[in-house]
């Protein structure tokens, strides 16, 4: 309700000749939106756009977007937005732009500003082969122009950018288009120092195959290869009775061989790394031993080591016997073994956790044991997985680090039943009777003490009974020609197996 309605009601209810006894009418309490989050900027050619969400939506009529050019600038109101993103046109590229977003309701009440995000617009082109629009081979040259911002890119033949990895920026890039003829688009996305990522480019070219019957093909036109074994499918008219192969475009150490339609390749570890685009060539020869005035080539990315991915692993308090681990599985067809590292430091990883031979094993239980964590102070533990490959190929995945803390037991109930004194044949006293208490449920359990002391101190108590499981509660004590001045104190305490002790539980005594 805004203000003027509410004097309006006030002066309504005056105006009524029904008495209203002693009416009391507080003043509304105005609803203030909550703060949008998730504010978010994508980069563009002197353009930003803005993203974010809003937990409540219910009361807001729309958003108010502040701007600060420069920066250290102060931040002033420049736009409205009756949606959850904004457009902001027309800036200077390679300047960094500041934005904060509130939102308002119906009462014009303003919520707090969201947290700021910073974006610097600039120019993003991507060309392929120099701007040819044909192409008669799919391998080919991009050229990309990005702002000296642009620290990384991802290049995609699909908008989704299924596949794709984030790469260091460079201005020019082989490329691998899809095998199909016809039109074909790739795509790229930039992202600065402050992880901002640019908008969706590409650039189109037409890849037609040309009208002859010669070809190479790679693996039946896959784009990647998960092993360095390459199966090649070579085709040719009638008449062709030779040909030479390679992964040199200058045929070096080739050798002629006999027609087939089927050849398998090795690639060795020499002559590609990862993720290194190899490329096949062949020549043919005609019956009559002369050469074919053509050439056929064909490429595919070779991935024989990419890491897997080691997932981050939570611990709670006191669950430090075992971490079970997860990573995703190696998509190579070279799989040789995976190799389990920890670590109680994060400067090396030196020791061995486990091999493992199968590909489809994506888990482990490390049974750690530690026994070391004396205090409540967070341990660290670091692992990492190691890929092999039966060629040699291997790769790390990213360490994951695992914290580990010990944290002091609870202490337990101490009670005393079933005393007894009786007289035994010497005329004296024996004492026997049963010391209970309450369950220990932490999941580091090691064993209960039992202490006893003819004082009310723990200082002197001694140690007169052990229990190592937590599901026994009872100890049974036994004294013959006992003192009945004397008093009988006890105490329990709980140990857990990584060094910590609980306190003294509260006293209980025996007496004549």
């Amino acid at each position: 309700m805004t203000r003027l309605k509410y004097f309006l009601f006030l002066f309504l209810i005056a105006g009524c000749d029904r008495e209203i006894p002693n009416p009391i009418i507080n003043p509304p309490v105005m609803d203030i939106p909550t703060t949008p989050t998730n504010l978010t900027v994508t980069l563009g050619d002197r353009t930003l756009y803005l993203r974010w969400q809003m937990p409540d939506t219910s009361s807001v009529t729309a958003y108010l977007i502040y701007r600060a050019d420069g920066d250290g600038a102060e931040y002033l109101f420049i736009d409205t937005s009756l949606s959850l993103e904004y457009t902001d046109t027309n800036l200077h590229n390679d300047i960094q732009y500041g934005y904060r977003v509130s939102a308002i309701n119906s009462d014009d009440v303003e919520g707090c500003l969201s947290n700021p995000v910073f974006g610097i617009p600039g120019l993003y082109v991507i060309t392929i082969n120099d701007g040819d629009l044909v192409t008669n081979v799919r391998n080919v040259n991009l050229s990309l122009i990005a702002p000296a911002s642009a620290m990384y890119m991802m290049v995609s033949n699909s908008m989704d950018f299924a596949d794709s990895l984030w790469e260091p920026y460079m201005d020019t890039k082989q490329w691998l288009l899809t095998s199909e003829n016809g039109l074909k688009t790739v795509y790229a996305v930039f992202r600065d120092s402050l992880a901002n990522s640019t908008e969706v480019i590409s650039d189109d070219i037409t890849f037609e195959i040309l009208p002859y019957q010669y070809s190479i093909i790679a693996n039946h036109r896959a784009e990647v290869a998960y092993s360095r074994n390459i199966e090649l499918t070579i085709s040719a008219p009638g008449g062709t009775s030779y040909m030479m192969v390679s992964d040199n475009p200058d045929f070096d150490g080739g050798q002629w061989e006999d027609f087939a339609i089927s050849r398998q390749w090795f690639v060795s570890t020499q002559s590609a790394d990862n993720r290194d685009t190899v490329s096949f060539y062949a020549r043919f020869r005609d019956e009559y031993g002369d050469s074919v005035a053509i050439e056929v080539s064909d490429s595919i990315i070779l991935v024989s080591s990419d890491p897997v991915e080691l997932f981050d692993v939570y611990q709670p308090p006191d669950h430090y016997q075992s971490i079970q681990l997860q990573w995703s599985q190696s998509l190579s067809e070279d799989f040789y073994c995976y190799r389990l590292f920890r670590s109680r430091s994060s400067t090396s990883l030196d020791t061995i956790v486990v091999n493992i031979t199968d590909i489809t094993q994506t888990d482990f239980i490390d049974n750690i044991n530690i026994t070391d964590l004396t205090d409540s102070t967070p341990d660290s533990v670091y692992y990492m997985l190691r890929f092999y490959s039966i060629y040699g190929d291997s790769s790390d995945s990213d360490t994951i680090l695992v914290i580990l803390q010990n944290t002091q037991p609870s202490s337990v109930i101490c009670f005393i039943r079933d005393i007894v004194y009786e007289l035994n044949d010497l005329g004296n006293i024996d004492l026997s009777a049963t010391i209970g208490w309450s369950r220990s449920n932490i999941p580091d359990f090691w064993h209960y003490v039992v202490y006893e002391n003819t004082a009310l101190d723990t200082t002197g108590a001694m140690p007169i009974g052990y229990v190592y499981d937590n599901q026994t509660l009872s100890f049974d004590i036994i004294k013959n020609n006992v003192d009945t001045l004397t008093v009988y104190y006890y105490w329990l305490k709980v140990f857990d197996i990584g060094g910590q002790v609980s306190e003294f539980s509260l006293p209980d005594s025996i007496y004549y």
